[in-house]
């Protein structure tokens, strides 16, 4: 269980790596998200995974609410169509950032203290695993913890990769740009009303402090310490310790990674390179291009799914089979009944004939054959 969470959440973050609509982004990053929670489920730190859930809906609503936000003000979901909405959209490209930070699990977001009682407890489960000489079981659970620190990486740079080629640079021109954007709004570039702002500050706000207050990693105002987690998994052994410091070192120093690196490719930095980043995109999916190819095609599943699945067995062989059967024995049941009614229905179509006298025997005789069985029927 904790493998096939650990290859989700890169599956997916790969599929985010390359996405250019913005709901497809945080599409796939939700995905790999409960790739996270799968992962923590298959190392029975079930507490872990339904405080990520719970900090995760929080932040990711947000982010939704962000690209309505922005589409609202571009008329298009397409990020190459988007740029400089910072200077016109404050209070999005704020909570946005928010929402991001704290997907990226940066500390003291939301989204840092899920992730980090996650991966801390792979990283306890596969230590026990090991003391308990199970080495097999431990290194799959080491590999498992490994995925889920390369998940953090790529999270953090498509995060802010769809953040920065939407808010910064200069703007491309929306929906009357876009070819696709016929299904859109008009481009009217300003920040969106209060109506949909008020809903994002307050995520924002609870996106913020929400991680921290309900599982604080010591004792806060009279709450217990891991408050939360504990009590998820209460009467339940559980391989759960105290905050790991160095972790935590590691995985933000990994998620600010992702985030320089998205910087490097996506923003311009005066002191540095005035004209251009200082890693090209365009070089880079030139580099990568199978795997860009791969990614954009979502390891072609789709086409995987249309040719073999459902061209090559449903419409060639249950298809056909049904089709034989709707001929061969439905249209058969069906047209038996016709053809039985039409037959019986012969014989008594005779005795119809108009003939008052035919009608009158008819009758007589049906009131003799009542008469007999109410006097003999006893």
């Amino acid at each position: 269980v904790s493998l096939i969470g650990a290859i989700t959440a890169i599956f997916a973050a790969t599929m985010g790596l390359v996405a250019n609509d913005i709901k497809r982004v945080l599409a796939y990053s939700t995905v790999s998200q409960l790739g996270y929670m799968m992962l923590a489920l298959g190392c029975g730190a079930y507490g872990a995974a339904i405080f990520h859930l719970f900090t995760h809906a929080f932040f990711k609503a947000l982010l939704f609410l962000g690209s309505g936000s922005v589409n609202h003000a571009t008329g298009t979901f397409d990020m190459r169509f988007m740029g400089g909405l910072r200077k016109v959209m404050p209070i999005t490209y704020i909570t946005f950032l928010i929402g991001g930070l704290s997907l990226a699990g940066i500390p003291p977001f939301s989204g840092f203290w899920s992730k980090d009682e996650i991966l801390l407890n792979v990283f306890n489960h596969a230590d026990h695993l090991s003391q308990d000489g199970h080495m097999w079981l431990s290194l799959i659970t080491s590999i498992t913890f490994a995925l889920a620190l390369v998940a953090v990486f790529m999270t953090a740079f498509y995060m802010f990769r769809a953040l920065f080629i939407t808010f910064e640079g200069e703007f491309n021109g929306g929906s009357d740009k876009d070819p696709h954007a016929h299904a859109h709004g008009p481009v009217h570039l300003s920040e969106s009303p209060k109506v949909m702002t008020t809903p994002m500050i307050i995520l924002a706000s609870v996106s913020i402090f929400i991680g921290f207050i309900i599982n604080p990693p010591f004792k806060l105002f009279g709450i217990d310490k891991h408050w939360l987690v504990e009590n998820l998994q209460h009467g339940v052994v559980s391989l759960h310790t105290d905050f790991n410091l160095s972790l935590a070192v590691v995985s933000s120093i990994i998620a600010i990674s992702g985030i320089l690196l998205a910087a490097s490719m996506y923003l311009k930095i005066p002191v540095l390179n005035a004209n251009s980043p200082l890693i090209s995109p365009k070089s880079v999916s030139k580099i990568f291009q199978p795997l860009n190819i791969l990614f954009t095609k979502k390891y072609y599943f789709d086409e995987l799914y249309e040719d073999l699945i459902v061209s090559s067995i449903f419409y060639k062989k249950i298809a056909k089979f049904l089709s034989w059967f709707d001929q061969n024995i439905i249209d058969v049941f069906v047209n038996s009944i016709g053809w039985s009614a039409r037959n019986i229905g012969i014989p008594i179509k005779q005795i119809h004939n108009g003939q008052i006298q035919m009608y009158a025997t008819i009758t007589s005789l049906g009131i003799l054959v009542i008469t007999f069985f109410i006097v003999f029927g006893t």
